[in-house]
C-alpha cells in the first residue's frame, strides 16, 4: 500500500485491509500512535508532523529494500533455473560430448549457480572461441 493510503486510514481510524503486509501494518500502528498522542495533547502539531515525516521516510526505505530483495530473489531463481537446464545438458553429454565441450557446459553451469562468469571467461580464454561453444 502507498503511505498516503495508510496515513488516511490511520487518521480516520479505519481498518487496514486483511492483506496488508507487515511493514504496512507497522507504519499504520505507528501513525495511529502519533495521531492519538496529538489528539490527547501530548504532541504539538509540529512534533506530530516531524514524526509523520520520519515514518514516511522509513516506509519508503522499507519498500525500496523490499523491492531490491524481490529483484535479487528473482535473479537467484533464474540462475537456479538456468543451472538446472545446464545440469540436464551435462547429464546428456556424459559419454557423448567431447571432454572440452563438457567442461564448457560445467563452467557455464557453475557460473550460473554462483552468479558470476569468471570461470566461463577463463574457459573461453583457455580454449578459445574457434571451437564450438555449447548452445551457441
Amino acid at each position: 500500500m502507498k503511505f498516503q493510503e495508510i496515513d488516511r486510514l490511520a487518521q480516520s481510524v479505519d481498518k487496514l485491509p486483511d492483506i496488508a503486509n507487515l511493514g504496512d501494518r507497522y507504519v499504520y500502528h505507528c501513525l495511529r500512535e502519533v495521531y492519538d498522542r496529538f489528539h490527547a495533547g501530548k504532541l504539538e502539531k509540529e512534533e506530530a508532523e516531524v514524526e509523520r515525516r520520519k515514518l514516511y521516510q522509513a516506509h519508503r526505505l522499507y519498500r525500496e529494500q523490499e523491492a531490491a530483495h524481490l529483484k535479487a530473489h528473482k535473479q537467484i531463481q533464474e540462475a537456479i533455473r538456468q543451472a538446472g537446464e545446464m545440469q540436464s545438458e551435462i547429464y546428456k553429454g556424459l559419454g557423448a560430448l567431447p571432454a572440452e565441450q563438457l567442461l564448457g557446459l560445467c563452467c557455464r553451469c557453475i557460473s550460473a549457480m554462483t552468479g558470476e562468469d569468471t570461470l566461463t571467461r577463463k574457459y573461453k580464454k583457455e580454449y578459445g572461441r574457434d571451437k564450438p561453444w555449447p548452445n551457441d
